[in-house]
């Protein structure tokens, strides 16, 4: 009887993989394939992964909408892949990591649109809610809405064991006496698809760790129509300062241009260089503004095209390791061979260190640079050409 909801079980083998189906359909009512059908399903696979699908199907013969809920039981990605592929299990840095996964989000899809509210991703330590919506998909119209809480991207990464060990070596693959052969041209690139792309998105992240730095206050937002993708505002801190921003990419052209702003306020050098090199050589605090421009879809002809213009200014800093002011009297303890009676390394201390610069077809020129000291001042002028 249509009256009663129809249930339902089933299973079968792919690929040697136990997958299995069960729950219940309806009622389907007097008129089947019209009004609202309430659905309850349960999805099992590789004795793994759990999913729940519950929610109903609107008018599925003409009119197709469905109101779902999915709820995803935590798993082990790592214990998923294993199964799957034994003999290509997942290796992370942080053996602990991508050991649990769960997953919930209320859907609502028709012909025309999908969008997912009330998302939220556990994985391991880390908590991401979010919200998605597609639009017109003949011509991708997105929106999307991310919440991270924290996340140590290190612990994802290959084991160091791991990294590098699929680099062929330089010369892998050729046959002795074979001479090198001419690099062919590329087709150029297609940039179609983002011209048609609509784009509206959100991320915000609390804690941002990776590589060396940690990132806090994490937030951007992105806008895309008519060939124009835009990055603004982008800010985060970091080294008890913060950076913030703007970026766009042109593709209206049949050469993309872009441009970038960005502003550094009160950003900490010494914790900043001991973080990436280990060594104690600088102080200060650092305040930058920086406006560059540039045309190309190689990195020949963006250098070629660079301009732009910048300023970088270290304020109540200190140069370690040096001693400028003692080198006209003791050479030996200006650069640390000698040991100042004080026990201390050498160092210069500064007042501000500016840097001005402008960047034109690749060249960048300052004008000038200057150091301030109680005892010194040096000024100084210079030029790069970045494409040679």
């Amino acid at each position: 009887s249509f009256d009663k909801p129809v249930r339902f079980k089933a299973s079968a083998k792919i690929d040697g993989h136990l997958a299995a189906v069960a729950g219940s359909l309806g009622p389907l009512g007097s008129n089947p394939g019209r009004g609202t059908i309430p659905v309850d399903l349960t999805i099992e696979a590789v004795g793994q992964l759990t999913a729940h699908l519950t929610g109903s199907l609107t008018d599925p013969v003409e009119t197709p909408n469905a109101n779902l809920m999915l709820e995803i039981t935590p798993f082990s990605p790592k214990a998923l892949v294993a199964s799957i592929q034994p003999s290509q299990p997942i290796r992370t840095a942080d053996p602990k990591a991508l050991e649990k996964l769960s997953l919930k989000a209320s859907i609502a899809a028709s012909p025309e649109s999908v969008s997912v509210t009330q998302g939220e991703l556990l994985l391991d330590e880390t908590k991401l809610t979010f919200s998605l919506q597609a639009n017109q998909f003949d011509r991708p119209d997105l929106k999307f809405d991310l919440d991270l809480d924290r996340i140590d991207l290190n612990r994802y990464l290959p084991p160091q064991s791991d990294q590098g060990a699929d680099t062929p070596p330089a010369g892998a693959g050729k046959q002795a006496g074979s001479p090198d052969k001419a690099p062919t041209e590329s087709a150029p690139p297609d940039y179609t698809a983002l011209r048609r792309l609509i784009l509206d998105g959100r991320l915000k992240a609390k804690t941002l760790i990776i590589g060396k730095s940690s990132l806090t206050d994490l937030q951007l937002a992105v806008k895309a129509k008519d060939g124009r993708l835009r990055i603004d505002p982008f800010s985060l801190t970091a080294y008890q300062g913060s950076i913030s921003g703007s970026s766009l990419i042109d593709v209206k052209g049949k050469v993309p241009a872009s441009s970038v702003e960005m502003q550094i306020r009160d950003l900490q050098l010494a914790p900043l260089v001991r973080a990436q090199t280990g060594k104690n050589i600088i102080e200060g605090t650092t305040n930058a503004t920086i406006d560059l421009q540039m045309v190309g879809d190689t990195p020949a002809a963006v250098k070629q095209s660079l301009g732009g213009t910048g300023e970088l200014r270290i304020t109540d800093g200190a140069i370690i390791g040096v001693d400028l002011a003692a080198m006209a009297r003791n050479v030996k303890a200006a650069f640390g061979m000698g040991q100042p009676a004080s026990g201390q390394r050498p160092r210069t201390d500064f007042t501000e260190l500016l840097v001005p610069f402008a960047i034109q077809n690749g060249v960048v020129k300052t004008s000038p640079t200057s150091l301030k000291s109680p005892f010194l001042r040096l000024q100084a002028t210079g030029s790069a050409d970045l494409v040679k």
